[in-house]
């Protein structure tokens, strides 16, 4: 063969090459290997990401501690609160106590259920909020939802912090509860989408990071013990500034425009490849969509188009056994754990310390509970450690801190003992019935049954400060109740059905038999779950 022709073989060949690699055929999950699945933008958006968790988590600890009702001085000297003299002439509110909202404000005695509506509302808009935003996130924009939640309650905690009239305190909290919930759920679900490689690390450091969160609010009180200045200059400022980068550094991920829209989804995966530093070969032609990736029938096809919705959650039967219990597990079990949160001025220690050392058992508890939780039955373990947390809450109040004890005494340590491990084994709680939401649906439903069990539990926060007032009023301890709450809680999780090691389901089972008798033979298990 002469030298001219093995030139020409050679660029025949690279040729060939390169109509091969044209020709092939790409799923979604073969598209991101390619353009890099756990490269520098994923990692860039993951920590961008985790940064904003610290100030989401001061949504849960800063703000709620600015609504704490004051201590009083009744007039015979001696200390006292609301329920037991402090509104009795002649009392003074006691200035020792951390200023807030409340003290500054005077919501508290005749002005006591605006401090109750202070103190849900923003439960309320998050309930609001998340049943409109998950069903808009789901099918139109991952990316859009996130920029409008975020600036919507980044503009609403400035006005916090800046407002002189009780009327826009209120309507301000409604709007931090609002954007900042909706904000923490399509994190999450933006974390799903970014990395196969990253998805349960990124996660699980978020969590540990908003514990971190709580604990830097002991050393922000040190810093300065003026609310408006704790909300504004570490939680509403430095949110609105990290909102500005969301415009640039946020995308709609490509295994979601993938069911959305396939330019778009390319035109990602391209930034994502530059990003990266890597070739992208991937166009609209060789990017297969899923209904090609499953050779669907035409049939098919408009069957998979549906709009799965909320009403699907109750129009089936199948659907309505999974969501009670778990709706109402998870209602019980948020109302206990923002409870707790509300108790955190009147147990054990001061705020400032018992933030410091609540923070770091969850930190160890969050941690722990992505290594341990995965392993084990989620029913089963999720009513031992319920159960063990409600026990706790009830010696805390068995050991209360008696009127006369002011500075050391044993019931101010078994208190802050028996918080911190209430606290702690929550987290596995927590992660227990939160992976139990997530693998009990059909694949069809699980983001809007998540979504709107998610969105049903903040009515339990909603109502927590109400059900503590009612018990101060017939003179029972709240944290008798709050264990009471969590045996409630328990209970549901009884009724619900184990899923560990179960096959994850496709669609709703009635619709599955419909399209069986139809003709329709779609799979209806994937070992997804089963392997686990």
């Amino acid at each position: 063969m002469t030298e001219f022709q093995t030139e020409n073989v050679k660029i025949q060949d690279e040729d060939d090459e390169v109509l091969s690699n044209n020709m092939k055929q790409y799923d979604i999950e073969e598209a991101m290997q390619v353009v890099g699945d756990s490269n520098w933008y994923q990692k860039r958006s993951i920590i961008f990401i985790w940064s904003m968790f610290i100030f989401m988590s001061y949504m849960f600890f800063l703000v709620p501690s600015t609504t704490y009702p004051p201590n009083f001085t009744c007039s015979d000297g001696s200390s006292c609160t609301e329920t037991d003299g402090g509104c009795d002439p002649g009392s003074v509110v006691d200035s020792d106590k951390m200023a807030s909202a409340v003290t500054e404000f005077h919501l508290y005695c005749d002005k006591l259920q605006l401090r109750n509506l202070l103190q849900s509302i923003g439960m309320v808009g998050a309930a609001f909020g998340l049943l409109v935003v998950n069903l808009f996130s789901d099918n139109f924009s991952r990316k859009k939802c996130i920029i409008f939640v975020w600036g919507f309650g980044a503009l609403f905690a400035i006005l916090y912090g800046v407002t002189q009239s009780v009327a826009l305190l209120i309507i301000s909290q409604f709007g931090i509860g609002l954007g900042y919930n909706c904000l923490l759920i399509l994190f999450l679900v933006q974390m799903n989408e970014l990395s196969a490689t990253y998805r349960v690390m990124g996660i699980t450091v978020a969590y540990a990071i908003s514990s971190l969160g709580q604990i830097s609010i002991y050393f922000i009180i040190m810093i300065t013990e003026n609310w408006r200045y704790q909300i504004l200059y570490f939680f509403a400022i430095p949110s609105a500034a990290l909102w500005i980068l969301s415009f640039f550094l946020i995308d709609d991920q490509p295994r979601f425009l993938i069911l959305k829209n396939k330019k778009k989804c390319v035109e990602v995966l391209k930034r994502i490849a530059s990003a990266n530093g890597k070739e992208c070969p991937i166009t609209i032609d060789n990017l297969k969509s899923p209904n090609q990736e499953n050779n669907l029938s035409q049939i098919e096809i408009k069957q998979s188009k549906k709009k799965y919705t909320y009403y699907d959650l109750f129009a089936y039967k199948s659907q309505r056994i999974i969501l009670f219990p778990l709706m109402f597990a998870l209602f019980f079990l948020s109302s206990l754990y923002y409870g707790t949160q509300l108790s955190l001025d009147s147990v054990g220690f001061t705020f400032q310390q018992n933030c410091l050392y609540i923070g770091i058992s969850e930190l160890v508890g969050y941690l722990a509970s992505d290594r341990i939780c995965s392993k084990l039955r989620r029913r089963k373990w999720g009513i031992i450690t319920l159960f063990v947390t409600s026990c706790f809450l009830i010696l805390d109040a068995i050991f209360k801190v008696p009127s006369d004890c002011t500075d050391e005494c044993y019931q101010k340590d078994l208190q802050m003992v028996f918080t911190c491990l209430a606290r702690f084994i929550v987290s596995f709680s927590f992660s227990f019935l939160l992976i139990q939401i997530g693998e009990a649906f059909p694949v069809t439903l699980k983001s809007i049954g998540y979504g709107f069990i998610t969105a049903f539990s903040n009515i339990g926060s909603v109502i927590s400060p109400y059900l503590q007032n009612l018990a101060i009023e017939i003179g029972i301890d709240p944290l008798y109740i709050l264990g009471i709450v969590g045996m409630l809680s328990c209970i549901c999780i009884f009724l619900s059905k184990e899923t560990f090691k179960q096959p994850d389901i496709q669609d709703i089972p009635e619709l599955l038999e419909a399209n069986k008798n139809n003709g329709i033979n779609k799979p209806m298990m994937s070992s997804a779950n089963s392997q686990q």
